[in-house]
């Protein structure tokens, strides 16, 4: 949505969003979880679908002017409806996602109790006579519990089937990325999600198939977007993760020219660059990273690293401590710090440093 050429463009496609969400309260046959680019094309006012999604709910907003002040149940449904489904739609405010199912949470709601209403009142026989047992009640209201038993029935199957992709992130971007193969966004989100989980992976075969798994849907991203700076970025730390230094730099500093504010891109660009000995330009990125994200202990540990090897002991000190700060338990800041300590000549805080260091790591090396 963030892609329209004009307000009118953009409630067009608003518009028909919300047909297509009253179409999946009826029928939910086709579900996802963040639909967009590739999935939902931006329309005008020209589009037949757009047309009759604006009728509809036109419609409807007729009905509950009209009713509200006779307090016709339906009406209240219907606001009810209105209120929470449209600040999802883009119709006034652009969001992070033009359409998900998970937007029609609290909406579906209203949705029940209108086909609830409508059920009872144009099934059941009428009569003014009190219900004198449970039978009773079965028999005046039998077409209304059948049609609605029945309706729930359809809808526990879906739930029951749905409820195995939202097992994790990582399923239900799996699933609905097979489901929905030109959605940039799925794409993305799958990418990223690859990415998250590798680290949970000992298998070096395996944690490299994921890898492969998070570049190919990146890529699908970027050869629809080109300029998504958080795909360029993903994609670099695909590339980092399989020892491609090369192209992870490529695309680092794609992500950074389509103003990417990940920390982490910076961060692991200043670790490039630190590989290829131009410690300056490491510098700037671990400093971007920190500007980015200040709890980024790592960034801290990695320019105090720079400032050990030039010898810049204090300022080594200084971002040591805020890594330590951030991450106390480990062994390699500790280490690092007394060290800095030590080769500044001041052993009186070094060797308390070292000692904590040796204790939680005995296989550092001794200095």
């Amino acid at each position: 949505m963030v892609g329209t050429s004009s307000l009118g463009e953009q409630w067009a496609t608003a518009i028909l969003i919300m047909g297509k969400y009253l179409a999946l309260l009826i029928a939910p046959i086709t579900l996802n979880s963040d639909a967009g680019f590739g999935t939902i094309a931006l329309t005008n006012w020209m589009n037949w679908r757009v047309l009759l999604a604006f009728g509809i709910h036109f419609g409807l907003l007729v009905f509950t002017i009209t009713h509200l002040r006779k307090r016709h149940f339906l009406s209240f449904c219907i606001l009810f409806y209105f209120i929470t489904i449209v600040l999802n739609t883009n119709l006034f405010l652009i969001i992070g996602s033009s359409y998900g199912e998970r937007f029609l949470f609290t909406p579906s709601l209203a949705y029940c109790l209108g086909v609830a209403f409508l059920l009872e009142n144009g099934f059941s026989k009428k009569t003014s006579l009190p219900l004198k047992s449970f039978p009773h009640f079965l028999q005046q209201y039998q077409k209304p519990l059948v049609l609605g038993g029945l309706v729930a029935m359809l809808f526990f199957l879906k739930t029951t089937e749905r409820n195995k992709a939202w097992q994790s992130t990582l399923t239900l971007m799996e699933t609905d990325v097979e489901a929905h193969p030109n959605s940039v966004q799925l794409h993305y989100n799958y990418g990223v999600e690859l990415l998250k989980s590798t680290p949970l992976i000992v298998n070096p075969v395996e944690k490299q198939q994921r890898i492969q798994l998070a570049q190919n849907a990146l890529k699908k991203v970027i050869d629809h977007y080109p300029t998504h700076g958080e795909a360029q970025g993903q994609l670099g730390l695909a590339y980092y993760l399989s020892g491609k230094p090369t192209e992870a730099m490529t695309h680092y500093q794609l992500a950074t020219q389509y103003r990417n504010n990940n920390p982490l891109v910076y961060n692991n660009m200043g670790m490039l660059f630190y590989m290829q000995q131009d410690l300056a330009k490491a510098q700037n990125a671990y400093q971007k990273a920190i500007s980015l994200d200040p709890n980024l202990g790592e960034a801290y540990r990695n320019l105090a690293g720079i400032f050990l090897v030039q010898k810049a002991y204090d300022q080594a000190i200084d971002n040591y401590q805020q890594a330590l700060r951030l991450d106390p338990n480990n062994a390699e800041i500790h280490y690092f710090m007394g060290r800095a300590y030590k080769e500044s000549g001041d052993l009186r805080k070094a060797e308390p440093l070292l000692a904590k260091a040796y204790e939680m790591d005995p296989t550092l090396e001794r200095l």
